[in-house]
Parts: structure tokens; sequence; C-alpha cells
């Protein structure tokens, strides 16, 4: 009888990921399911902390700033957004261009969540500029729906 194989961290970390993301796309969730994607992302964020590397960290904070963001509470999605970006920052030279895009698309949601229109627009247009640069398409497309999607609270 073969073994089964245990899943790597990174295999856990896109899991737990892939989990909270169609929890994010869904539109008329449970206050269960929102619970679940509140602990997914920190469970991802957890995992990413133990065995992952920056950018898996700067991914986890993303998760967390847009759970929070979807959830409404815009203290908590500035927070991880900010988490974020200094990550990104920090370690530019390991993430990629869809990392950079990401963080600052956080920081425009989580504006936005808060109603800072001023912020917003800001870190929107460097979303947009750091978006264009991703060279990979489907990296590209997927950040681009991403910019596009989700609630803005009526400020986009």
């Amino acid at each position: 009888m073969p073994r089964k194989s245990t899943p790597t961290m990174t295999d856990m970390i896109s899991r737990v990921a892939d989990y909270a993301q169609e929890l994010l796309e869904k539109p008329n969730r449970t206050q269960a399911e929102e619970e679940g994607l509140l602990y997914a992302a920190f469970a991802q964020a957890f995992l990413a902390q133990q065995g992952g590397n920056e950018p898996a960290q700067a991914r986890a904070e993303w998760l967390i700033s847009r759970a929070y963001s979807v959830l409404g509470n815009g203290r908590e999605s500035e927070r991880h957004a900010k988490l974020c970006l200094e990550l990104t920052e920090r370690n530019r030279s390991q993430m990629r261009p869809l990392d950079t895009a990401l963080a600052y698309e956080a920081m425009a949601r989580a504006a936005a969540t808060e109603g800072d229109s001023q912020a917003l627009r800001h870190y929107h247009a460097r979303a947009a500029e750091a978006g264009a640069a991703i060279e990979n398409e489907a990296e590209r497309r997927r950040f681009e729906a991403e910019l596009k999607g989700g609630n803005w609270w009526g400020l986009v």
C-alpha cells in the first residue's frame, strides 16, 4: 500500500490561501464563513512565518488585509496592508512584481474601507502602475481583475 506523502509547508500555505480566496469571492458568506475567512488568512500568516519566506509573509499580510476590508474593518485592513507594504519594500529583491502591485492594492482598499479618498487615489494609482509592470501575462490579468473587482466602498 503506497504511503501518503506529508504536505510541505508550501502545500499547506497554498491550500489555506486557495480556501480563503474561494471565501473572498463568495458573494453571500455566512457568519461562519466570514470567521473562516479570517481564520484561514491568519493560518496562512502563521504557516508563512513558520516555514515560508518574506514573499509568503507579505502575501499573508495582503490576505489578512483583504479579508478585513471585505468584512468592513478598515482599521485592521490598514494595519495589515501597512505590514504587507513594509515587508514588500524591505525585501524588494525577493518579491515578484505581483507582490508589489498587491501591496499597493491592499493600501488602496484599506483606504477605501476607511473612507480616505485621498489615500485611495494615491495607492490605487501606484497599484495600477505596479500592475502594468507585471511581465507574466497570467499574473497581470489576475492582478487587474483583483484591482477592478471587489468592494471599493463606492469610492472607485
